[in-house]
């Protein structure tokens, strides 16, 4: 018995000295437990010859392997990759990034990969170089994944569509780009971030050091740069570029909406962004089949269509793919001459599933070049672009008759068929003694119809498009501003129109109006401020009398002296007695709609004249007057359709003898702007109603509650 009590003995004190040595050295198995991939490896700068893979890991940062080869059954050796000395770091600790480069590749040919960490746990991959002279190229674009809810469907569609590289046109995180947790939202979103290349744009969400550990760093170092963020490459006959777009469509935006000013670096770096764009790298690449430019901001965006349009239009970029709205668009150029030689596709972000898209495939073969917008795997929208642009035919052309006064509009209309491969804007170029002036849609219209009866498509623009085979019927005019002969022509129709001396007549054009007397319109405001351009068409001086309208009503008159094609500005400042909606215009001018809202400045009390404290306070615009029975009333309205009493419930008021009733109306009624006298003392002195300009915004629907006192 006391053998066997020393035997349990020394298998404790055994079993004991295990686990006490296990104690003692914590960190080498920590290391092993902790190590891991924190991002398995994905693909950067696709080339013929050459590919890169960065992968992240967790632990202290221990050197890991990578083996490759065109047989995955037989990878070469290993190769030992260190981390990133310099990689930023996060939450105090270095991030662990490593990136090794696959070098003296063969195009067109398929590699496998496999990514080894200490700890043994492995990661592999595959990929495919470019060709070198592709007969057909097949990519992806894809914004505003953020969260990437759509993943598992992109991930199978990625796997079927076989792309030669993918395109991301930035925010990768939800957040910001400081949250360096939230790239895993795209870096670990699927099999194919390990299978196929992505080339960036930097989105306003990604700007970050972590974004530039990420991507921006390694794409710069294959591709070169002229300017941090800015980057292109070929691919076959095709070129693309890849830009920053944060310098002017965020930081520049940011200063000057706030007030401020863009600083010296900012300025600069747009500055060397526009030229490096412009007047190094589209003017090298001219030779090329199609140049594709990609952004984060489109040009929806205000200080993209500033800086770029002009130098992507210029330099002939035949699209331009960017994100950031979260809504799908299509465009063409401003420009007649151009139409559709430039266009312009926003994506539908793909943070979610939308009827409009997520993302897009790209197809260029046989000199075409086919996109199409797609969601769970099915098309909904194609665009399409040829190297042949504005490929237009002209028929059933109708150039209005002369004579004519100088300066006259002429109607001119014509069938436009698309005899292109690729989509066209519809244009009527109308040549008026060897000047040529367009015709270019109705920006303001509806799309209309084609000859075959369907709904014609409008880009976010306006300007009408043209599917290949496609016809439309365009009209509108052009101005005749010679006295003499004038040939017209469109396509192979001509006519001689004689456009004669136009006395003194006068144009109001460009109608402008502000509330009050500040620098911005000032919606508590009763006084409106209306500018008019004054144009005199004629071919002798003049005299005009312009007018200002309310309504139908000519309310105000000046004169303005002005030579022949001379053009003045007529100012006019008008105060409302009312609200209410009014049209307003100087001239014959087009009218534009000012609607004035009544209001109540402060909080006007409604006393109870029986003396029971039944107080009630009145919001919105009150109207005064008598009910059916002769007693004084006043109403007001308001978005809750009841009145706030100061110490009773409605209730209470009625027992004291006053009612409350709450109709419906669409917007509050005029006020006077002097108050009158009724049984109900107000304790506040009306305002002049408030007031707003601009098109026609009639207010939401309110409840109207009167006091029957």
């Amino acid at each position: 018995m006391r053998a066997r009590n020393q035997h349990l003995k020394r298998l404790l004190s055994l079993l004991l000295t295990v686990v006490m040595v296990f104690a003692m050295i914590p960190t080498a198995f920590a290391a092993d437990t902790a190590s891991g991939f924190v991002i398995g490896p994905y693909l950067l700068a696709p080339k013929t010859t050459s590919m890169v893979a960065v992968w992240e890991t967790s632990g202290s940062g221990e050197p890991t392997t990578i083996r490759f080869g065109t047989d995955a059954n037989a990878l070469g050796d290993a190769v030992t990759v260190e981390r990133d000395p310099e990689a930023p770091a996060y939450g105090g600790v270095q991030t662990n990034i490593y990136r090794y480069k696959f070098s003296e590749l063969t195009p067109r040919t398929r590699y496998y990969y496999e990514v080894a960490l200490a700890n043994g746990e492995t990661s592999r991959g595959t990929f495919r170089t470019l060709e070198e002279n592709p007969t057909e190229i097949r990519y992806i674009s894809i914004t505003d994944t953020h969260k990437f809810d759509t993943k598992a469907t992109f991930d199978a569609v990625v796997a079927d569509y076989d792309p030669a590289f993918i395109i991301h046109g930035g925010d990768m995180v939800e957040g910001t780009g400081t949250q360096k947790e939230q790239y895993a939202f795209w870096f670990n979103s699927g099999e194919f971030i390990h299978n196929y290349p992505v080339v960036y744009a930097c989105g306003n969400h990604d700007f970050s050091d972590y974004s530039d550990m990420y991507v921006i760093d390694t794409k710069t170092e294959e591709y070169g740069s002229a300017v941090a963020g800015n980057i292109s490459f070929d691919y076959g006959n095709v070129h693309f570029d890849l830009m920053d777009s944060n310098p002017w469509a965020l930081f520049q935006m940011n200063a000057e909406t706030s007030g401020g000013k863009m600083d010296a670096a900012i300025a600069d770096k747009i500055e060397k962004s526009v030229q490096w764009l412009g007047g190094d790298d589209l003017a090298k690449n001219q030779d090329k089949a199609f140049r594709i430019l990609v952004m984060h901001h489109p040009i929806s965006d205000p200080y993209t269509k500033m800086h770029i349009a002009p130098v992507a239009e210029a330099g002939h970029v035949d699209m331009m793919l960017a994100g950031h709205t979260h809504s799908y668009a299509r465009a063409v150029s401003d420009q007649p001459p151009v139409g559709a030689g430039t266009i312009y596709l926003t994506h539908q972000d793909s943070r979610a599933v939308s009827a409009k898209g997520s993302y897009m495939t790209h197809t260029i073969k046989d000199g075409v070049l086919t996109t199409q917008n797609m969601e769970n795997g099915g098309v909904v929208g194609t665009t399409v672009t040829a190297v042949d642009k504005q490929q237009l035919a002209y028929s059933n052309i109708s150039i209005q008759s002369g004579p004519v006064p100088c300066n006259s509009e002429i109607e001119i209309s014509a069938t436009i068929t698309n005899t292109g491969k690729g989509m066209a804007a519809a244009v009527i170029p109308v040549d008026d003694n060897g000047t040529i002036k367009y015709i270019y849609g109705d920006l303001e219209s509806d799309s209309g119809l084609s000859t075959s009866g369907e709904p014609v498509r409008v880009s976010s623009n306006g300007v009408k498009t043209l599917e290949p085979g496609e016809s439309i019927e365009l009209s509108g005019t052009v101005t005749l501003t010679e006295i003499g002969k004038h040939t017209v022509k469109v396509a192979d129709a001509s006519k001689d129109i004689d456009v004669q001396f136009r006395p003194a007549t006068f144009s109001y054009t460009n109608v402008r109006t502000k509330l009050g007397g500040g620098e911005v319109s000032d919606i508590n405001s009763d006084i409106l401020n209306i500018k008019a351009d004054i144009t005199n068409i004629g071919n002798e001086d003049g005299t005009a009398t312009a007018t200002l309208y309310v309504g139908d009503e000519a309310t105000l008159s000046k004169q303005y002296a002005l030579k022949a094609g001379e053009v003045k500005t007529c100012e006019f400042t008008y105060q409302f007695e009312q609200s209410g909606e009014f049209a307003v215009r100087i001239g014959d001018s087009a009218p534009e709609t000012v609607y004035i809202e009544g209001s109540i400045q402060g909080m006007p009390m409604v006393v109870d004249q029986s003396g029971k404290g039944n107080n009630g306070y009145l919001h919105g615009a009150p109207t005064i007057g008598t009910d059916d029975k002769g007693n004084g009333t006043m109403t007001a309205a308001n978005s809750s359709g009841t009145m706030t009493t100061q110490t009773r419930t409605l209730a209470s008021r009625r027992a004291s003898g006053c009612s409350t009733s709450a109709v419906s109306t669409a917007r509050p009624a005029a006020i006077p702007t002097r108050t009158s006298t009724t049984a109900a003392t107000l304790m506040h002195r009306h305002s002049i109603p408030r007031s707003r300009t601009g098109r026609a915004h009639p207010p939401t629907s309110a409840s109207r509650t009167s006091a029957h006192c």
